[in-house]
C-alpha cells in the first residue's frame, strides 16, 4: 500500500475536530446534569408547594432547548457545519445552559420563599393555639393602646370576639377608672421599657376578680418599644385563700397572745417563737430576748434539764406526750418558775418542730407546800391532842370513879343511914353526873384513839340478833324514863356477822341514845337490821323526834358540835354520839348516812360490805330481811 502524506491544512482540520468532539461531550454532560438537577428541583418544589404544572411546562421548556442544542451540535459534528458555525453554535449551547442555571437559581430563591413563608404560617398557627388555649388572658397593644391581639380567655373577659376588640382602647371597654389604671401601666412599661408585674382587677358576672397581669414590651429589629404585651391569670381564688389564711394566722395569733398559757415553738430546742404568756412567765420583757437564745434549756433549772430534752425528743417523734409535772424552770430574775409542760409535734415555716405549752403552777406548787405544812402542823396538833387526850382521861378516870364510888355508898346509906335526906338525893346527883362524866371521857378516848390509829379492831363472830336486843336491852330503861316506845323489828334468819362486838354496841347503843334524847315524850324509836348480796349488811335507827336541818347535818356529825334546839339544850350531851358512831362504822369499811327533817324526825342508817357476812345469804334470800 502506498502511503500519500496529509497536507497541512487537513491536519489542521483533523486537530479541530478532534477538540471540537471533546468540548461537545463535556457541555452536553453538563447540560444533562443540569436537567438532572432541574427535575429533582421541581420534584421538591412541586412537594413543598403543591405547584406541579407550572414546573413541568418550565422542565419541558428547559429539555426542548437541551435537545434542540444537542441536535445541531451533532449535525455539526457530521461535518455540516464550519469552524465559525461551529463555535456559533458551541455559544448559544453556552448561552442555553447559562439561562438554565438562572433558572435554577430563580427555582431555588422561589422555593426557599415560599418554604419561609409555610413555616411562618407554622408558626403563626402554633402561637395562635398556644395563646388561645392558655387559662390566661393575653393581649397585645400598640403604643397608643389600640388591642392588637387578644385571645380566647381575653374574649370571654371582655363578652367580645376578637375582630370586635381589635383597633379599640380600653376605655372603650371597661370604666374610665378601671381603664385609666390599666392604661397607666401600659405606659409605664414603655416609658421604662422593662416588664412590670400588677394586680388588676375586672368585673365578671358581677363579681370583681383580681389577675396577677405582667405586661412587657415589644420590640422592632432596632430596639424601639412598639407594641405592650400582657399576660394574666386569674388569682382571685388564690387571694381568698390568702385572706382567709391571714384571719386564720390573726385568730390563731390573737388565740395564742391571749392564752394565759406560755406557748413556745422550738427546733431542735431552738426557739422559733414564743407568746406573751411564756415571755411572762419567764419574766422577760420582749420575746425577742428568748428568740435570740440558741437553746431554750437555759430557761429550765439545771436539775430538770434532761428531763425537759427527754421530754421534747420524745415529742418530736409521737403525736402527743403527756404532761410532765412540775418542772422547775428559771426566771429571768434567777427565781424558781414551776410549770406543767405538753409537747407535741408540729409543721412551721414547711419543717418539722415541736410546740411547748407550759402552764404555770408556781401558785399552787406554793400552796400544796403550804397545805402540806398546815397538813403536818395539824397531824402533829391532832396526836398531841389525841395523847393529852388519852392521858387526861386516864388520869380523870381514876378521881372519877372514886367520886361515883363513895356517891353510890352515900346514896344506897350501905355505911349507915344518912340524918337529913337531901343528902341523898345530892348523892344520887352526883352518882349520875360521875356517869356521865365517865361515859364521856371514854367517847373522847375512844375517838381519840381511832383519830391518832391506836384503836383496832378485835373481830370476831357476831349473832346479830343477840347483837339488836342487848343494844336494845341497854337503852330501855332510858326510854321508859321519857316515855319513850322502843320498837325492834323481827329480822328473821339473819347470818353470823364479823365485826368488833364491844365496838358494834357502842355505835347502836350510842345512834338509839342519840334518838332518845332528841324524842319528845310519847315519841318511837326503831330498830331494824336488813342484809343482801349487793348492799352487805344494814342497820337502820329511825326516830319520830325533832329532826335536823340539812345545812345541820355537817354539824351533827362533826366532834364536839351541837344542833341548836329546844331539846338539844334541855338535855346533857358532849356532842360525840355520832362522830364516834361514824368512825366506828369507817373502822369496819362500812358508812354512816344521815336522813332528816325538822319536825317529822331522823334515819341514821349503817351499812357495813357484804365481806362481813360470814355466811353470805343465798340467791333467794337477796331480799332485805327484816323490812
Amino acid at each position: 500500500m502506498a502511503f500519500h502524506p496529509v497536507p497541512g491544512h487537513a491536519l489542521g482540520h483533523v486537530h479541530a475536530a478532534k477538540t471540537f468532539a471533546a468540548m461537545t461531550i463535556a457541555i452536553i454532560g453538563l447540560i444533562i446534569f443540569a436537567y438532572l438537577a432541574a427535575l429533582v428541583m421541581a420534584a421538591r418544589v412541586a412537594r413543598h408547594t403543591g405547584l406541579v404544572l407550572p414546573w413541568l411546562l418550565i422542565i419541558l421548556a428547559v429539555g426542548f432547548l437541551i435537545v434542540h442544542q444537542v441536535y445541531g451540535l451533532y449535525l455539526l459534528w457530521g461535518g455540516n457545519g464550519t469552524a465559525p458555525g461551529l463555535w456559533a453554535e458551541v455559544t448559544d449551547t453556552m448561552v442555553a445552559a447559562l439561562i438554565l442555571g438562572s433558572l435554577i437559581v430563580i427555582a431555588k430563591a422561589f422555593v426557599a420563599a415560599r418554604r419561609t413563608e409555610r413555616a411562618l404560617r407554622e408558626s403563626r398557627a402554633q402561637f395562635r393555639a398556644l395563646v388561645d388555649h392558655s387559662p390566661a388572658k393575653i393581649h397585645i397593644k400598640d403604643r397608643d393602646g389600640r388591642y392588637l391581639v387578644i385571645n380566647r380567655q381575653s374574649e370571654r373577659l371582655v363578652r367580645l370576639r376578637e375582630e370586635e376588640v381589635i383597633g379599640k382602647t380600653s376605655f372603650d371597654l371597661f370604666p374610665h377608672d378601671m381603664a385609666a389604671t390599666f392604661h397607666a401601666h401600659d405606659m409605664a412599661v414603655v416609658r421604662e421599657n422593662r416588664p412590670i408585674e400588677r394586680e388588676e382587677q375586672f368585673p365578671i358576672d358581677g363579681e370583681l376578680r383580681t389577675y396577677l397581669t405582667v405586661k412587657f414590651p415589644i420590640h422592632d429589629t432596632s430596639g424601639k418599644v412598639i407594641a405592650v404585651g400582657s399576660m394574666g391569670t386569674d388569682i382571685t381564688e388564690r387571694k381568698r385563700v390568702e385572706s382567709a389564711l391571714r384571719h386564720s394566722e390573726e385568730q390563731f395569733r390573737n388565740l395564742v397572745e391571749g392564752s394565759i398559757q406560755g406557748v413556745m415553738i422550738h427546733r431542735g430546742l431552738r426557739p422559733l417563737f414564743v407568746n406573751r404568756a411564756w415571755v411572762d412567765i419567764f419574766g422577760y420583757g420582749d420575746p425577742a430576748e428568748i428568740l435570740a437564745m440558741e437553746s431554750v434549756l437555759p430557761l429550765i433549772s439545771e436539775a430538770w434539764r434532761a428531763r425537759f430534752a427527754q421530754h421534747y425528743n420524745a415529742a418530736s417523734s409521737v403525736s402527743a406526750r403527756p404532761p410532765e409535772r412540775e418542772i422547775a424552770g428559771i426566771r429571768r430574775d434567777g427565781s424558781l418558775v414551776w410549770f406543767e409542760h405538753y409537747a407535741r409535734p408540729v409543721v412551721w415555716d414547711g419543717e418539722g418542730a415541736v410546740q411547748s405549752v407550759v402552764v404555770d403552777v408556781t401558785a399552787r406548787k406554793q400552796m400544796e407546800e403550804q397545805l402540806r405544812l398546815a397538813r403536818d402542823e395539824a397531824e402533829l396538833a391532832s396526836r398531841a391532842k389525841s395523847e393529852f387526850l388519852a392521858n387526861m382521861s386516864h388520869e380523870l378516870r381514876t378521881p372519877l370513879n372514886a367520886i361515883i364510888g363513895f356517891s353510890e355508898l352515900i346514896r344506897d346509906q350501905r355505911i349507915g343511914p344518912i340524918g337529913n335526906a337531901k343528902y341523898a338525893e345530892y348523892a344520887s346527883d352526883i352518882f349520875s353526873a360521875g356517869q356521865h362524866l365517865l361515859e364521856v371521857i371514854n367517847d373522847i378516848l375512844d375517838l381519840s384513839k381511832i383519830e391518832s390509829g391506836t384503836e383496832a379492831l378485835n373481830e370476831q363472830e357476831i349473832d346479830v340478833a343477840d347483837l339488836l336486843y342487848t343494844s336494845m336491852v341497854m337503852v330501855r330503861q332510858r326510854a321508859q324514863a321519857n316515855d319513850i316506845t322502843l320498837e325492834c323489828d323481827p329480822i328473821g334468819d339473819f347470818p353470823a356477822l364479823r365485826a368488833d362486838l364491844r365496838k358494834m354496841k357502842q355505835i347502836l347503843i350510842n345512834l338509839l341514845s342519840n334518838a332518845i334524847k332528841f324524842t319528845p315524850a310519847g315519841g318511837t324509836v326503831r330498830l331494824s337490821a336488813g342484809y343482801g348480796m349487793a348492799e352487805g349488811v344494814r342497820f337502820q335507827v329511825s326516830d319520830t323526834g325533832i329532826g335536823i336541818a340539812a345545812e345541820d347535818i355537817p354539824k351533827a356529825l362533826a366532834p364536839f358540835q351541837q344542833v341548836e334546839s329546844s331539846l338539844s339544850r334541855s338535855h346533857e350531851g358532849s356532842g360525840l354520839g355520832l362522830p364516834l358512831a361514824k368512825a366506828l362504822v369507817e373502822m369496819h369499811g362500812g358508812t354512816l348516812e344521815l336522813e332528816s327533817e325538822p319536825g317529822r324526825g331522823t334515819t341514821v342508817t349503817v351499812r357495813l360490805p357484804a365481806r362481813r357476812l360470814i355466811q353470805p345469804p343465798s340467791r333467794a334470800e337477796q331480799v332485805v330481811a327484816g323490812g
